[in-house]
């Protein structure tokens, strides 16, 4: 029982030190300059390590990973969570490039994402992948 215990301890502060690092925001530029607004869930700061950039399905936010994320964190995946131009809010999360770019008069279609999506790659190899880049699509951004 008592080994049982520790290891259940053990396990809740390795989650505690472990996504104490995750759910931090950055931004970087689209194509045509628009501030696109991604979640880090980086886990392992080895760039090495596998990173999934996760796109949402139409008129959502990258709130739709707020759960799926800290899975793959745990299959040993680091994860991006990005908000495309076209979009809207899930899960509380309101996205942030979707309102820029209606603000200042942007397209806001699927095809205008395109765009979001190819920067957010340029932009995880740079920065986060070193190794193995999965691209995760949601309804048109699977495709």
């Amino acid at each position: 029982m008592k080994k049982t215990l520790s290891l259940i301890f053990f396990l809740n502060c390795t989650s505690v030190l472990i996504y104490s690092q995750i759910g931090k925001s950055v931004e970087f530029p689209s194509k045509d300059g628009l501030i696109i607004t991604a979640d880090l869930y980086i886990f392992n700061d080895n760039l090495n390590t596998p990173l999934i950039l996760l796109f949402h399905q139409a008129g959502w936010s990258r709130g739709e990973y707020i759960e799926t994320a800290p899975e793959l964190n745990k299959l040993g995946f680091n994860c991006i969570a990005v908000d495309l131009r076209s979009g809207g809010e899930i899960n509380g999360i309101i996205n942030e490039t979707f309102k820029r770019a209606a603000s200042r008069g942007s397209g806001t279609s699927y095809l205008d994402a395109e765009q979001d999506m190819l920067s957010a790659i340029d932009y995880a190899k740079k920065n986060f992948a070193k190794g193995s880049l999965i691209i995760f699509g949601s309804s048109f951004s699977a495709s």
